[in-house]
């Protein structure tokens, strides 16, 4: 009768051990997937606001350099105006200068 006993405690103790580790393994899988899961979905969400970012500090930076291309073709017109009319006024004193000059060789003639 105790050998009975002992085989039944033996084949409960077994039966526990088996299903205690079934469901503590089906839990920790379960735990393991919903961990990855969780982990998945957040790379996903960082690449997806780095992706965002990205984009527009791409607009952005195009807005920027637009802006920055507009405003160096206003400066380099402006450049080019004042070169024009720096060359404008020294032909002007040039041939002002030669008049002078020739008057006084006239002068100096006569």
């Amino acid at each position: 009768m105790l050998g009975t006993v002992r085989t039944h405690l033996t084949r409960m103790v077994t039966w526990l051990k088996t299903r205690f580790s079934v469901t503590t393994l089906k839990n920790l899988w379960h735990f393991l997937n919903t961990g990855v899961s969780t982990i998945n979905h957040q790379i996903r969400s960082a690449i997806s606001s780095l992706h965002a970012l990205t984009k527009q500090s791409k607009e952005q930076l195009l807005a920027q350099s637009r802006t920055l291309l507009v405003t160096l073709m206003k400066l380099a017109s402006i450049l080019a105006i004042l070169a024009l009319g720096l060359a404008g006024l020294l032909a002007h004193l040039i041939v002002w200068l030669i008049q002078q000059l020739a008057s006084k060789l006239w002068k100096r003639g006569q």
